[in-house]
């Protein structure tokens, strides 16, 4: 048991006393980083406390069983968009990354410029936002509101301090985001536009698998691709925002399209408009073929264009100016 959804189920079993030893500590270490889910255990907890007084009965033998299926059926009723469903997985395997750390990591410099230490640090800053963006209380409201600001707000708190305390308080963000998170339909603000809620943790996603690259970088470690499910929803949202990268970076084509595929795992096929005019419907200026991995690597600007290899037919330079735009968007 992983997922902090998982175990927020778990909670009114819990207060009931109805629960494993294993289930027990799962619950505890959630109720140890996440404010919201301690002050729920404590309301069930004081609600479970009033029926006993009121009527000091043993609970049957069946009530454990009950209530975990209850709570089963009501997470299986409201399944993780997949867009949330990705958010977990890169978190989850950041944190691993994060926690086999050694003392002597933590003064490593990341792509970034910041040591290792302070890059956790980024991350619980990062995650701060988007909990506050979600409409949830973060516990740094007071705390500048944009990414560069609250970064550097939150290093002096955490600099003479283990990593590890960095790191759950980054933890216990990422389960509120999950909280607030919702279907991924609503339009939230951020970083002086609007996304939707979906596009917003993907995007993160991508932030997330980045940084936990640099960390392995950072210790002469390979990096570790997304499975092919991630690689695909990051991608798709990557091709989604080439036009107005495309404008961003001075290389749009009024009228005109090019014929994008990504090959590999998590690839696909997309005709994208060289800008934001409603033109290019015609035949495509060119036929681009890259790697689907390459590609992010250059949305996240952890490869460079030239050293990307492609296949083209048309316009050769279609190829350029889409490598050029593909990271136009990138804050890391």
């Amino acid at each position: 048991m992983n997922a902090d959804g998982d175990v927020r189920e778990l909670l009114g079993a819990y207060a009931l006393d109805a629960l494993d030893p294993d289930e027990v500590a799962a619950v505890e270490a959630l109720l140890a980083r996440d404010p919201v889910a301690a002050a729920e255990a404590e309301r069930l907890r004081s609600v479970a406390g009033m029926l006993a007084l009121a009527e000091a009965v043993h609970p049957p033998s069946e009530l454990r069983e009950a209530t975990l299926a209850s709570a089963r059926s009501r997470r299986a009723a409201r399944p993780e968009s997949p867009q949330l469903e990705l958010y977990g997985r890169e978190t989850t395997r950041a944190v691993a990354a994060i926690a086999t750390l050694d003392p002597a990591d933590n003064e490593l410099v990341t792509a970034n410029g910041l040591r290792v230490h302070d890059l956790v640090t980024h991350l619980a800053a990062v995650e701060s936002l988007i909990v506050e963006s979600l409409d949830g209380v973060s516990g740094f409201d007071d705390a500048p509101a944009d990414i560069d600001g609250r970064t550097a707000a939150l290093l002096p708190l955490y600099a003479d301090r283990p990593v590890a305390d960095a790191a759950n308080e980054w933890q216990r963000l990422i389960g509120l985001i999950r909280l607030h998170a919702g279907d991924g339909s609503r339009l939230v603000a951020w970083r002086g536009g609007e996304l939707s809620v979906g596009d917003l943790l993907i995007a993160r996603s991508f932030e997330i698998w980045t940084h936990g690259d640099d960390v392995r970088r950072a210790r002469s470690q390979p990096i570790e691709p997304p499975d092919a499910e991630s690689i695909a929803l990051m991608a798709d949202l990557s091709v989604r925002w080439l036009p107005l990268g495309l404008e961003l970076v001075g290389r749009a084509r009024v009228g005109q399209s090019v014929r994008l595929g990504l090959t590999g795992p998590g690839g696909g096929e997309w005709t994208v408009p060289l800008g934001l005019d409603a033109g290019g419907a015609g035949k495509p200026a060119a036929e681009v073929r890259f790697s689907a991995l390459d590609w992010c690597l250059v949305t996240a600007e952890r490869m460079h264009g030239a050293e990307v290899p492609f296949d083209v037919s048309g316009d050769v330079s279609v190829a350029t100016d889409l490598l050029v735009a593909a990271p136009a968007f990138s804050t890391l």
